[in-house]
Formats: structure tokens, C-alpha cells, sequence
């Protein structure tokens, strides 16, 4: 499961995800990049407060690039009747 994807998603809320991998590109290479900057910034963490920050916010982003990678197939399931 992801955090942007649920058990019962919104219809509107995956169409925004469909469009940000092709009508937004932009926006998911500034999140790759993120995903990257906080990789880096994890392997030079010392203290272990700031390993977990990180892992968090690296999961997020993660999850986020993975949210658009499948929600054009995830929409389609949604809309194909049962």
C-alpha cells in the first residue's frame, strides 16, 4: 500500500497522479531529485534522529514517485466496472 494510493482511492486524486507523469514531468523530477538529495544526506547521517528523519522523508518521496508511476493502472482498474 502506499500512502498516496489507499485501499479505496479517489478517482480525482489519481487522475492528478496520471497527470503529473505526463503533463508534469517537471514535478516528478524535482521529486527525484529530492529522493536523490535525501539518499546522499542519509549515507553522511550520523545520529540516529536524523537516519530516521531522513529514511522518512525518503519513503515519502518514494512513495510519491511510485503513486504516479502506477496510477494510470490503478485509475483504469477504478473505472472498469466490477
Amino acid at each position: 500500500m502506499n500512502i498516496f494510493i489507499g485501499y479505496k482511492p479517489n478517482r480525482h486524486h489519481l487522475q492528478a497522479l496520471s497527470e503529473c507523469r505526463t503533463g508534469h514531468s517537471h514535478l516528478q523530477a524535482l521529486f527525484a531529485s529530492a529522493l536523490e538529495d535525501t539518499k546522499k544526506a542519509l549515507v553522511r547521517a550520523e545520529d540516529s534522529v536524523n537516519i530516521h528523519r531522513l529514511q522518512g522523508i525518503a519513503k515519502a518521496l518514494q512513495d510519491f514517485l511510485d503513486a504516479v508511476e502506477t496510477s494510470s493502472e490503478v485509475l483504469a482498474r477504478v473505472d472498469s466496472p466490477q
